[in-house]
């Protein structure tokens, strides 16, 4: 009897044991940060890129600036951030000054809170900086200061091809879903569906404010954009001479000033000689002095082949109705949207308003962003819409989001462990009771 005992303690006693093991690291490790150390991205040999496989690499990269500007960094994976916050920006004070190719690959759950000014993957790409072929997913980024954006805060470099899908990036001005502050860079074939909100002025779906002379091209904005004044889908503040061309916004853009106004769909204020061309608005836009593609045009800025969805009542003056944007009719009654850059088929039996761009035409997020399901129409609303696209709904529950999208909120696993402990506890109670305690 008493080896029985023994042996049913030993027992019981692995039972609480492994039951620890599963329920301890479930409570510890919400908010505990991974140890990230700097891992230097390997160079096989005859390559001419270093691989970026792990997070540490990408810490590794805050020390490349010893390397020729120009050198190459390729992802070979999904990068997996959401379990930390980031360490600031990668290039910390310095310009990134070489090539960060995303190979396809996404870097997910990127974390980054602070009061810095100049706030995202990069603080500041530098002219001979260039991002391309990159998703980001999924990212909470938020800070106090000026110059937000996902890709980077500020930027003299080149962005193409990149996207931005889910998540938030709040800011207080110059604040884009893509870069905050463009400086004679360029930003082309990049896409936006996280919400974009700014304090102050100067917020836009792609560029919150562009000081290029360069073209923002093939761009579409699909999260919801907010901010005080000069907000709109693609760029709030378009400065020098830049054209913005062959781009359109679905997202919801809110004025949150009741004093102050350009909100609009494609750009803000229009301070400067560039032009607006081959583009179109069908999100829903609130606010003062609201307009539906450009809330202020000065100083010998062009605008052509403009578009936005109205009613019947209000066609006219690139205000078309829904039938004139849809499919091929679209073709016909919109000047400058040629088959080259613009596809008019519709999707699996949904109206389509207006074309999508052909680079996007496969992508989920560019069918949804124009989808009959997303779009509603309102006239002179002065209260918040819910955003439109795959970027979510409504204003986001501040710096971790909702269910899933906070990294820190210990997910369905949590409740895993929790129960794997307790049925191991009963487990233990009913063996003490049965070989030990029963009389």
């Amino acid at each position: 009897m008493i080896n029985k005992r023994v042996f049913t303690v030993a027992i019981a006693a692995l039972f609480v044991f492994s039951a620890l093991v599963a329920f301890i690291p479930a409570n510890e490790s919400e908010g505990a940060d991974p140890e990230w150390t700097s891992v230097e991205a390997v160079k096989e040999t005859g390559a001419t890129f270093y691989s970026i496989t792990v997070p540490g690499n990408l810490i590794w990269m805050q020390s490349s600036q010893t390397l020729t500007a120009g050198t190459e960094f390729r992802l070979m994976n999904d990068i997996d951030l959401s379990e930390k916050y980031f360490p600031a920006s990668i290039t910390g004070a310095t310009e990134f000054i070489h090539i960060l190719n995303g190979n396809g690959f996404s870097i997910i759950g990127l974390k980054i809170e602070n009061s810095e000014m100049k706030t995202g993957l990069f603080r500041s790409l530098g002219g001979r900086g260039v991002v391309e072929n990159l998703t980001i997913k999924d990212p909470i980024i938020s800070s106090t200061s000026n110059e937000v954006g996902a890709i980077a805060g500020n930027s003299t470099g080149i962005i193409r091809n990149c996207a931005v899908v889910g998540g938030s990036i709040t800011g207080d001005s110059n604040v884009g879903g893509i870069v905050g502050q463009l400086n004679n860079g360029s930003v082309t074939e990049c896409y936006n569906t996280s919400t974009v909100k700014g304090g102050n002025n100067w917020i836009g779906g792609i560029i919150g404010s562009n000081y290029s002379t360069n073209a923002v091209t093939n761009c579409f904005n699909a999260g919801a954009v907010s901010g005080p004044a000069i907000v709109a889908g693609i760029v709030g503040l378009n400065y020098d001479a830049g054209d913005v061309t062959h781009c359109y916004n679905s997202g919801t853009i809110s004025g949150t000033d009741s004093t102050s106004g350009m909100i609009s769909g494609i750009v803000g204020s229009n301070y400067s000689t560039g032009t607006i061309s081959n583009v179109y608005n069908i999100g829903i836009i609130n606010g003062q002095r609201q307009t539906d593609i450009c809330g202020n045009n000065t100083r010998g800025g062009t605008i052509t082949n403009a578009y936005a969805l109205g009613t019947v009542e209000d066609v006219g003056k690139g205000i078309l109705t829904a039938a004139q944007m849809t499919g091929m009719t679209a073709l016909e009654k919109m000047t400058g949207f040629d088959r080259l850059n613009w596809t008019m088929k519709a999707n699996d039996g949904n109206t389509l308003y207006a074309p999508q761009l052909k680079l996007f035409v496969e992508s989920s997020e560019a069918t949804k962003a124009i989808s009959l399901e997303s779009v509603k129409i309102t006239s002179g609303s002065s209260e918040g819409g819910s955003p439109e696209g795959p970027g979510g709904s409504g204003e986001p529950e501040g710096p971790g989001g909702t269910g899933g999208d906070n990294p820190d909120d210990g997910g369905d696993n949590t409740m895993l462990y929790v129960g794997v402990a307790v049925v191991a506890v009963v487990a233990v109670i009913g063996l003490l009771w049965f070989f030990v305690l029963r009389p």
